[in-house]
């Protein structure tokens, strides 16, 4: 590529980076005329390697809980926003630290979980996969039980109204299951004689 179509991109990577920024941001970088500088600007602005930026990140790592009802993926996605926050400021977590400070983030409605997860390693590591691989799957198999909870819960609800009814209905249906089974025993006993 020669110098021209370097500017070129230069300028629409400019462009693309104030357009994804916040006004009052991009009024900081409005002077910068290229890329690099812009970058360069917004990195001494925003990421200080100061020691309050990383008292607070840090603070905010360790305090991190999921609440009872939250969804896996936000708190996954808020908790890898504040690890690559704390990595670009230079403090890098271990991936057995990551996966054990995400398993203490979680609340105690996953405590079954974590145990299931902490005693299902062979070598005593963890990595950060296997766990989010053990999340995601609790984490579905939670739904599918929730689906089916949700929907006996209102077949409970639906049938309280309507109790002297249904008992009524019951003892039809008492008398038809048990007509029913003696069919199928006949049929059975038919069957295993026609087999002889």
């Amino acid at each position: 590529m020669n110098a021209t179509e370097w500017a070129i991109l230069d300028r629409k990577a400019l462009a693309t980076v104030r357009l994804s920024l916040t006004p009052q941001v991009a009024f900081n970088i409005f002077k910068e005329k290229t890329i690099t500088a812009a970058m360069q600007l917004l990195d001494k602005l925003y990421e200080k390697l100061s020691a309050s930026n990383k008292v607070f990140l840090m603070k905010r790592l360790f305090n991190m809980r999921m609440s009872k009802n939250g969804s896996i993926i936000d708190h996954l996605n808020d908790f890898n926003g504040i690890t690559n926050q704390l990595e670009s400021i230079g403090i890098n977590f271990d991936d057995e630290i990551r996966a054990l400070l995400f398993l203490c983030s979680l609340p105690d409605s996953w405590n079954n979980l974590v145990t299931t997860v902490n005693n299902s390693t062979v070598s005593g590591m963890l990595t950060f996969n296997d766990v989010m691989s053990s999340v995601m799957n609790d984490e579905m198999r939670r739904k599918t039980i929730g689906d089916g909870i949700s929907y006996s819960t209102a077949l409970s609800v639906e049938s309280r109204g309507r109790q002297n009814k249904a008992e009524k209905q019951g003892k039809k249906s008492d008398k038809r299951t048990i007509k029913i089974k003696r069919q199928v025993e006949v049929q059975r006993e038919n069957h295993s004689v026609l087999e002889l």
